[in-house]
């Protein structure tokens, strides 16, 4: 029995089971770190694609304010859709002058339009204005379109 104890508390091989713990936690390391890498190399790739797409999008869109009316506190408008894309226009800015300053007020509207369509009498929730000067549409996809109403 006395030569299996000796074998038991000696320190002779620990260093070599050490040695093989210690590259193999190096190994899994550098693999995590490769793996991470690389997803978030895809991850930026499909970001910078859709951002992309969103600006070609972007730039397609196209619409016209055709007439503007005033009615009873609210601003009435005639808008076309003369891009290649659908458009959904999220808010109107409405530019006026009260004394001697520019003030704004907006709506928010979320009127879609197809390709090539027309809306008649698009009613924005602001009372006009005595000395109206822009009319500002925002899209989904962040254009804007103005119309100058009156340049004095």
């Amino acid at each position: 029995m006395q030569p299996l104890s000796k074998y038991r508390y000696s320190r002779r091989g620990q260093a070599g089971i050490i040695a093989i713990l210690l590259v193999f936690l190096a190994i899994s390391l550098f693999i995590s770190i490769l793996y991470v890498a690389y997803e978030l190399t895809s991850w930026y790739e499909m970001e910078k694609q859709k951002i992309s797409q969103l600006e070609a999008e972007r730039l397609e869109e196209n619409i016209i304010i055709e007439k503007i009316g005033q009615g009873a506190g609210s601003i009435h408008l005639n808008i076309t859709n003369v891009g290649s894309v659908p458009v959904l226009i999220r808010y109107a800015i409405v530019v006026y002058v009260k004394g001697n300053e520019l003030k704004m007020a907006y709506d928010e509207l979320n009127v879609y339009l197809n390709v090539g369509e027309e809306l008649y009498n698009v009613k924005v929730d602001i009372p006009p204005p005595t000395d109206l000067k822009y009319i500002i549409l925002v899209t989904s996809r962040g254009r804007t379109f103005i119309k100058v109403v009156s340049t004095t």
